[in-house]
């Protein structure tokens, strides 16, 4: 998206690049193309480009997420904003009925999805945080980083969020984040999508609703029960 957002993946099984977005015309993707770009990267008529992945059956029905980590000089301001937009998050989530059931994390529980308000400007490079796999990567407004095992069941994930992200963005972006986390790790570029999907790179982070063929995709990668 125009806001910077940087896919980062931990492979667990062979190792392969990853992509943050596939280029498609200016014009709306079938279903089948919508969802298979989303979900491993794969532009029209042609194969996966990453592999397909998702939380085991016995996560997605109860999957949790929550703010583990504040630093001390995150702003204030923000903080309230990213909670309510998490709660929203989720409850936008579950009402795509999927075979997906997002929960925020007790305060005593470690959660499956752990987000981090770091101490990091947009632009700066990840320096310090208690996942080394990040370090030395560009802080762009969010990110997200997975964890998935041989058999492409993703294990953990975490979801960082810049000290200088804009307040207006704030729900759109924790909205994606906690999509993608899901494993539909990858945007459109189409200006066509702009204003319509979650997943548009081409975007102002003003869509803060499940756009209709991106509850289609949450419902094919997690099939209701």
């Amino acid at each position: 998206m125009i806001r910077g957002l940087f896919l980062i993946l931990l492979w667990l099984g062979p190792s392969a690049g990853a992509q943050d977005y596939v280029s498609v015309p200016n014009a709306p993707l079938n279903d089948n193309d919508f969802y298979n770009l989303v979900s491993c990267a794969a532009a029209p008529d042609s194969p996966c480009a990453k592999s397909r992945v998702r939380w085991p059956d016995e996560k997605a029905g109860n999957l949790s997420l929550g703010i583990v980590a504040i630093h001390q000089d995150y702003p204030r301001l923000l903080r309230t904003p990213i909670r309510r937009a998490l709660y929203r998050a989720i409850t936008e989530v579950n009402a795509a009925d999927a075979g997906l059931r997002l929960r925020r994390a007790a305060p005593d529980e470690k959660p499956d999805i752990a987000i981090h308000l770091v101490d990091q400007k947009m632009g700066s490079t990840i320096r310090d945080f208690p996942e080394p796999e990040l370090n030395g990567n560009e802080m762009p407004a969010a990110l997200f980083w997975i964890w998935w095992n041989g058999r492409d069941e993703i294990q953990r994930a975490v979801i960082l969020f810049a000290r200088d992200v804009k307040w207006e963005e704030i729900e759109s972006i924790m909205l994606e984040e906690v999509v993608q986390v899901t494993g539909l790790m990858t945007d459109i570029d189409s200006p066509w999508y702009r204003f319509r999907s979650i997943f548009a790179e081409l975007s102002d982070n003003t869509v803060t609703r499940l756009q209709p063929q991106d509850i289609m995709a949450l419902r094919r990668h997690y099939p209701p029960q």
